[in-house]
């Protein structure tokens, strides 16, 4: 049986011309944690740091997923907000902005 499916994922995914090859599942993304092969692992991998043991109790699980829930939740309303900027960026945006029109207006040479 395992022989089988080694050789089913061999054949589609791995040979010289699989039917599925590797670009089309392995896409890498970077993530804070280092490189995960995708969205379903990073997910895991996040997940996971709930939890000190393989086996957690079960009101430690419904805490994890109500964190999760509430983190996803807040992503999703804070989708149709900007985030707002900080002060000392607007501050410095303010600044390029001064810059530039002092150079375009010849009131400034190139540093």
């Amino acid at each position: 049986m395992h022989c089988n499916f080694a050789d089913y994922v061999l054949k589609h995914y791995i040979a010289e011309f699989p039917e599925f090859p590797p670009q089309i599942w392995t896409a890498t993304d970077e993530t804070d944690e280092g490189q995960m092969t995708n969205a379903c692992e990073t997910f895991h991998s996040h997940f996971a740091d709930n939890f000190t043991c393989p086996h957690p109790n079960i009101f430690v699980l419904i805490e994890a997923l109500t964190k999760k829930q509430k983190r996803s939740q807040l992503k999703l309303n804070s989708i149709s907000n900007p985030f707002a900027k900080r002060k000392a960026f607007l501050q410095k945006e303010s600044e390029k902005i001064k810059i530039k029109e002092q150079y375009s207006l010849g009131d400034m040479t190139q540093l």
